[in-house]
């Protein structure tokens, strides 16, 4: 059993959506460290020796106190990106925590954004069948568009690498296509501020209740599985 693995089991998924509830209303209050955004995502493999490789999980982004404008109109941002999830390939599954920073640029007047980031990631295991990612400690390093609709729905599509940077000999890397969703207010003055904390707050709440029901839900068909059959 690995470490993420047993704090799950210690903690409990549901104090860990609190915690996580927590922490965002304190981060709020920041001027400096804001909320940006909430949300989920799926993947799956881009390479067919690893197509039946597949995940998924909720995150966090935060703005971070660095930002520039260019031009007036071009606008550059660093944030950081948090989240909890799952991955899964050859029969086997493993809890995938991450956590890292991205730089975010768009431009006034125009739904698209584009991001880059460099995320390290834990695994609860690294082997899969016969596919070896070496150590549980990985990087991911994405590239991103997202299209912006309205001021509080975000959809993302991501092209990720997920390896161990060498960290062990054995590297073979994981490629995959991201899809994802995200709620924000964007462009908020300051007198909606407090309308964009509560509402990412309640937003955190639900995607981190959804992860938890799921945790709890894939216990419960392990434990009705039949000796010796593979628990999806």
């Amino acid at each position: 059993m690995g470490f993420p693995e047993t704090i799950f089991q210690k903690l409990g998924m549901l104090r860990l959506a609190i915690f996580c509830v927590l922490m965002s209303a304190a981060s709020a209050r920041s001027e400096d460290v804001s909320l940006e955004s909430a949300g989920l995502r799926y993947g799956f493999s881009a390479r067919a020796h690893t197509a039946s490789f597949k995940g998924s999980d909720v995150f966090v982004d935060w703005n971070l106190p660095w930002s520039y404008d260019m031009f007036s109109r071009w606008h550059l941002q660093w944030r950081l990106d948090c989240s909890a999830g799952w991955i899964g390939g050859n029969g086997d599954r493993a809890a995938v925590f991450a956590s890292g920073p991205s730089f975010l640029m768009r431009r006034d007047h125009i739904p698209l954004s584009m991001e880059f980031g460099f995320t390290p990631a834990l695994l609860s295991r690294y082997t899969f069948g016969s596919k070896d990612f070496g150590t549980p400690a990985q990087f991911i390093v994405m590239s991103d568009w997202t299209w912006i609709r309205g001021v509080t729905l975000a959809s993302l599509i991501r092209y990720q690498h997920m390896s161990n940077a060498h960290l062990d000999g054995h590297n073979p890397g994981l490629n995959m296509h991201v899809f994802q969703v995200s709620w924000a207010v964007l462009n908020a003055s300051y007198r909606q501020k407090r309308i964009r904390v509560s509402l990412q707050v309640r937003l955190l709440s639900v995607v981190s209740l959804f992860l938890a029901l799921f945790h709890y839900l894939d216990r419960i068909a392990s434990v009705k599985a039949p000796l010796g059959a593979p628990c999806l």
